[in-house]
């Protein structure tokens, strides 16, 4: 084979080579736009699913009738019997012959007398700590019996923490509790309709990534759940939170007031959910629009249209 030959053979390999590069990068930017297209709808799904599915994150997990107070806390009567042993240890002792061995009679009455101090300094620590392990239990003891009681600064303090559950969930932007005759109204702002994406996805044969707008329906009829969805949930949080036999529950989302012209947190759906009755129900399981029914409730919503505003239920 001549040098020319060699030559041709070379650039033939090279050109071969610079192919299989192109056709190399080219399917490893085709993997990488199936994978970002599949992660792309697979995200939008995810954020969806979670929207209508408050519900299901909670359960009712406080049985109020098993709930007990904490027994009061008890002083030990061991320190008690260590001062008694160490002054009694005093009270009988007598100078022995043999107390040179021991580093002579003073020696021997010193070490009894410290052995004393130090029992009656463990005792008054013990009791120190017992005082206000007693005064916390005391303070306890009111306040749950002013929660069983209905009392209102209790139950005020008490859904302070279903308060921090429904910041830290996200379920919307605040929650306001209105507390009569031992009676809870909450009054959640959830989210508006900006927070969910108007748009569907899914991925096409060639791997791209598709978006179109979603139908009016479909995107109203899905805002709907997540209210539904986000009731259900408040309301498991406040039967976990304090011990109720019912709550009053009214939505607001902020939409636009057409006679003034700004958007205002306007109620949307007032429902007076009972415990009892969502004991019986599987929340894994309902469509939270439809699970509606089981309770007393005001909503103004069509599919067209979506939600509007409504006079709230008024409990007597």
């Amino acid at each position: 084979m001549g040098w020319r030959s060699v030559v041709r053979s070379i650039e033939r390999a090279a050109k071969q080579a610079k192919r299989e590069d192109v056709r190399r990068k080219k399917q490893a930017h085709k993997n990488q736009m199936f994978a970002l297209s599949a992660e792309a709808v697979s995200d939008l799904e995810d954020y969806f699913t979670k929207l209508v599915s408050f519900h299901k994150t909670c359960a009712l997990t406080v049985n109020w009738a098993d709930h007990q107070l904490p027994q009061a806390p008890k002083l030990s009567s061991e320190y008690e019997q260590k001062v008694f042993k160490a002054a009694k240890e005093i009270e009988n002792f007598r100078p022995g012959a043999f107390d040179f061995f021991f580093g002579g009679t003073q020696r021997r009455l010193n070490r009894l007398n410290n052995a004393h101090i130090h029992a009656l300094s463990e005792y008054e620590r013990a009791q120190q700590t017992f005082n206000q392990e007693h005064e916390d239990w005391s303070k306890l003891a009111s306040f749950i019996g002013d929660v069983f009681n209905g009392k209102v600064a209790a139950l005020k303090q008490k859904l302070f923490d279903a308060q921090e559950i429904f910041k830290n969930a996200s379920i919307g932007t605040q929650i306001q509790f209105e507390i009569k005759d031992s009676f809870v109204h909450a009054v959640p702002t959830l989210h508006g309709l900006e927070h969910l994406p108007k748009i569907r996805r899914k991925q096409l044969a060639s791997g791209r990534l598709s978006e179109t707008r979603m139908p009016e329906s479909q995107f109203n009829e899905l805002y709907q759940d997540y209210v539904c969805s986000a009731a259900f949930r408040i309301a498991l949080d406040v039967f976990n939170t304090v011990p109720i036999a019912s709550v009053l529950i009214t939505c607001e989302i902020p939409l636009l007031n057409k006679q003034t012209g700004y958007v205002e947190n306007t109620p949307i759906l007032s429902v007076h959910v009972f415990r009892t009755t969502l004991e019986r129900m599987n929340m894994d399981r309902i469509d939270p629009s439809d699970a509606l029914s089981n309770f007393n409730h005001v909503m103004k919503f069509k599919k067209s249209r979506g939600f509007e505003r409504i006079e709230p239920l008024q409990i007597l």
